[in-house]
């Protein structure tokens, strides 16, 4: 839990940065996830209401705030994640 925690702090700060330029959309942040899914989802489609069940909103929420995004990867990271290697997919996503 301690590695989870200081890979949320160190990614907190591109966290609130891609939240932002997303403005909280779910399509945009569902993209972001499916760029961060492991083999063989990674790139594919998530199934309807997913997003919103990852992230506890309503289902028929178009958007989320800065804190559920944040509290979604604090409960979803996975043990093999890295500020590193999520951190570039980050960047990516806040480029586009």
């Amino acid at each position: 839990m301690e590695v989870a925690e200081k890979v949320i702090t160190e990614l907190t700060p591109k966290m609130k940065q891609f939240h932002e330029k997303a403005g909280g959309e779910l399509p945009k942040i569902e993209a972001l996830f499916v760029d961060m899914a492991p083999e063989p989802q990674k790139g594919k489609p998530m199934p309807p209401g997913m997003i919103n069940a990852l992230l506890r909103v309503p289902k028929d929420a178009a958007t989320c705030s800065a804190e559920d995004f944040i509290e979604c990867f604090r409960r979803n990271l996975d043990a093999s994640d890295t500020a590193e290697k999520l951190g570039k997919i980050f960047d990516e996503h806040i480029a586009k």
